[in-house]
């Protein structure tokens, strides 16, 4: 396996880094007149970030700006922050350090950039400047000039003007050729205002060429993180500050046409911190697409945890996620085994390190890329030139460290910089379309709500998913609805037996992990909510008749037999057990 680790500014859409350079220019002295150190007549627009545009990972100067308060003063104008031998006064035409906001420097010529070391080819320098800047806007992919039936198409915002508020997440549908099947082998991102742009992804629409998917978005207008329309969220492309275009696996390509994605959604961050109301955008991407198609059709899939409760004060805070068994069998069982050509790893600012590993029966066998410091604005992108075959039975762990120790309260999931995340951005071929989400929630797999959506859920714990919720969950229903309080309040003594003889009779209503992934799958059932309450109501009179307390069990010997149980919550958050062979104690207790 041929690993590659990439430092960009990229993160699909979540991370809120950008700042506007312009508001930033003018804090520091000759803030708009900071020249590119490799191109003549050109100016370095985010003096304090490594992309000249601005946004994104921040250089030495941008660091100790940062540091110093987002202020100019004697401090930060003495110090050497690229340490060529000039102070930053010096480079910024403040050499006396007397400026202030709103006046001249006393120089406005002969400057330099304080966060990039000259020259260039020093001995010095050369050991300083540690990251590509000279050719850093140019996109290489080697696939284009591969071939010479390699078509190009510019999708574009309409002129909009960009709402007076921090953080706008607009959407735009677009048309594509459906004539033929077309592979997207590659895309640039085409900026229009770079004071407000953040970043863009962009989702696929399945669906019949002329029909409506996505139609709410015919002109640029307001989203969420996601486009609403369920026919268009396949995220195929992403572009974030500093990341130049995306040139994709040579195995792999995102198809459009006839049998492909038939419309593209544009989803554009602006970021706007002045809250001005004179702004304007019409940017959009470059799409580079072929007639000569690859051997796969290549997706994307994220892993993550949504229930994240950050203590303050803490050095250490772990939070972990997981691709199952559930969800790669059910996968693969169309798809044969998956191939990971890359990934993308993603926290917030209390982020401290984050891995993504590969399991097979319980023993991680490779890792999938690791972070071991992590910075929010510095994210890492993983590229394997040799994919990384995922199995049916295998399983992909996502595990998330974080440092609370300069917070003061709870932190929680959230999409805002002061909330935190824990994702992976998986790129993959072959595409499942099923398959975007694979989020965690505490220990519940909400994969099993995607597999619903494609049909068959598959097999969990000896339960077939499929036949209990469509053959037998009616009638359990209709049962509960009889002689169970739905309310939740009371446990009637007929609901009580019923639950015993259900449970000892129906292994999918036993097991625990069973109950969570039905329960999720049913969520947009009428008055579901009811039939839980009632399901659920004998919970502490089963605690409450129990004689043995442990943390999880799966086997319970009783006097007469072994029977398998559901594990219930008493009323002190411990696990408690109850026999439901028959009213007998339990005599031993065994894990199994």
């Amino acid at each position: 396996m041929e690993q590659h680790t990439i430092f960009v500014v990229f993160v699909f859409g979540i991370i809120n880094s950008g700042k506007g350079y312009q508001y930033f220019q003018g804090l520091i002295p000759n803030g708009d007149q900071v020249p590119h150190p490799c191109k003549e007549n050109y100016t370095w627009n985010g003096v304090g970030h490594r992309n000249p545009e601005g946004g994104g990972s921040r250089n030495q100067f941008g660091i100790d700006f940062l540091a110093n308060g987002k202020k100019w003063n004697p401090t930060l104008c003495m110090k050497d922050s690229d340490k060529d031998g000039m102070s930053n006064g010096q480079e910024l035409g403040d050499p006396s350090c007397v400026w202030r906001p709103g006046a001249q420097a006393n120089r406005t010529s002969d400057l330099s950039h304080p966060g990039v070391c000259e020259p260039l080819d020093s001995e010095i320098c050369l050991a300083q400047n540690q990251w590509e800047f000279c050719d850093s806007n140019e996109f290489k992919c080697p696939a284009l000039d591969a071939t010479k039936d390699v078509h190009t198409l510019t999708l574009r915002f309409n002129h909009t003007k960009v709402p007076a508020q921090k953080t706008n997440y607009y959407c735009q549908t677009f048309d594509i050729p459906t004539d033929q099947d077309y592979h997207i082998i590659a895309s640039k991102p085409i900026i229009n205002n770079t004071a407000v742009m953040h970043h863009s992804v962009i989702f696929g629409c399945l669906g019949g060429y002329g029909d409506d998917a996505g139609s709410m978005y015919n002109t640029a207008s307001p989203c969420g993180m996601r486009p609403s329309d369920d026919r268009c969220t396949q995220m195929i492309i992403a572009w974030s500050l500093g990341f130049h275009g995306q040139c994709e696996n040579e195995r792999m390509g995102y198809r459009i046409g006839k049998t492909g994605y038939t419309k593209l959604v544009i989803q554009n961050h602006w970021n706007n911190p002045e809250l001005r109301d004179d702004y304007y955008d019409s940017s959009g991407v470059l799409i580079y697409y072929t007639p000569n198609l690859r051997p796969y059709d290549g997706g994307m899939m994220i892993i993550g945890q949504t229930s994240l409760n950050i203590p303050p004060n803490m050095p250490l805070y772990t939070a972990t996620s997981k691709m199952s068994k559930v969800c790669t069998n059910y996968i693969t069982q169309d798809t044969g085994p998956l191939a990971i050509v890359g990934n993308y790893l993603h926290m917030h600012s209390l982020g401290k390190s984050i891995k993504l590993e590969q399991y097979t029966d319980g023993k991680m066998i490779s890792s999938l890329g690791e972070v071991d410091v992590y910075h929010y604005d510095h994210p890492v992108r993983h590229i394997f030139e040799t994919p990384v075959e995922i199995q049916s039975q295998d399983e992909v762990y996502l595990t998330c460290n974080y440092n609370s120790t300069g917070r003061n309260s709870t932190t929680i999931w959230g999409h805002g910089t002061s909330a935190e995340m824990c994702l992976a951005f998986i790129q993959y071929y072959p595409v499942s379309h099923h398959m975007l989400f694979i989020l965690n929630q505490d220990s519940k797999d909400y994969c099993a709500v995607a597999v619903r959506d494609a049909g068959k859920l598959g097999v969990v714990e000896g339960c077939n998913l499929d036949d209990f919720i469509q053959t037998q969950l009616n009638s359990i229903i209709h049962k509960i609805e009889n002689v169970c309080d739905v309310t939740g309040q009371s446990c009637y003594h007929n609901c009580y037996t019923y639950m015993k003889d259900l449970m000892k009779d129906n292994v999918c209503v036993r097991e625990n992990n069973v109950i969570d992934m039905v329960e999720s799958a049913t969520s947009d059932y009428q008055n579901i909510n009811a039939f839980w309450l009632g399901f659920k109501s004998c919970d502490k009179r089963i605690a409450a008749n129990a004689a043995t307390t442990m943390a999880t069990t799966h086997w319970v010997k009783t006097t007469d037999d072994i029977s398998m149980v559901r594990t219930v919550e008493g009323d002190t958050g411990e696990t408690i057990i109850d026999d439901i062979a028959d009213n007998n104690v339990a005599t031993t207790v065994g894990q199994h």
